[in-house]
């Protein structure tokens, strides 16, 4: 998802630090409108490059730009050797909206978890803002009146990492292992995250996704 005026596209890197690497590449990048029953309609952007070598120092990118209107685009990348052979074939549906909004959750990968058992949790962006998180979270257990932390459940020493997502995407997952002996209940997981510097305030928010712990 993308606010009107920004672009995108896929970039190509190389892990070689001691030499160029061989590619004779051609890169090919497209962008169609795309109607909202699916069917693609004209192209709307579209570049093309070589790509002889490649070495750790280059920056190969190919980024395309939507119709400055809001709408459903396809954006489609082909690499192709040099007798013209495609090797690979890439695409990722947009969409395109009039301003920025912040639409942020935390999903899980079950809802229902007995104990001795593990859950993972991740950011979903379903929003045109990035968001910025950490590794840490908490976990919280609900009383019957309020939500009260669980300190043996919640990870002490975490990885000092800062993480982004952008529009559209999900973050890495965090993993939460339960002891076997864990109480049976209702929980959620909590996360901290903030916006991306482009959206005003850069408000600290707290995501939260329940889970039940069964027999």
């Amino acid at each position: 998802m993308l606010p009107i005026g920004e672009s995108f596209g896929y970039e190509l890197w190389s892990e070689n630090y001691v030499g160029r690497t061989p590619l004779h590449w051609t890169l090919t990048a497209q962008m169609f409108a795309v109607s909202r029953s699916g069917t693609t309609g004209q192209e709307v952007d579209r570049e093309e490059i070589e790509v002889p070598t490649i070495s750790s120092g280059d920056q190969i990118a190919l980024y395309l730009d939507p119709a400055r209107q809001p709408g459903f685009y396809r954006y489609d990348l082909s690499i192709s050797n040099e007798e013209g052979k495609v090797l690979g074939r890439y695409s990722e549906y947009l969409k395109v909206f009039a301003k920025e909004f912040w639409k942020v959750r935390l999903g899980l990968s079950r809802r229902r978890v007995r104990p001795g058992q593990r859950i993972l949790s991740r950011v979903e962006n379903l929003g045109t803002v990035p968001v910025r998180y950490g590794e840490d979270f908490s976990v919280q257990r609900f009383d019957g009146s309020d939500w009260i932390g669980v300190p043996e459940a919640t990870p002490g020493l975490v990885a000092s990492w800062l993480g982004n997502v952008a529009a559209g995407g999900t973050g890495r997952c965090s993993a939460l292992s339960l002891p076997r002996d864990f109480p049976l209940g209702r929980y959620r997981i909590v996360k901290r995250v903030n916006p991306g510097s482009r959206f005003p305030g850069r408000r600290l928010y707290h995501l939260a996704a329940p889970f039940k712990v069964i027999k």
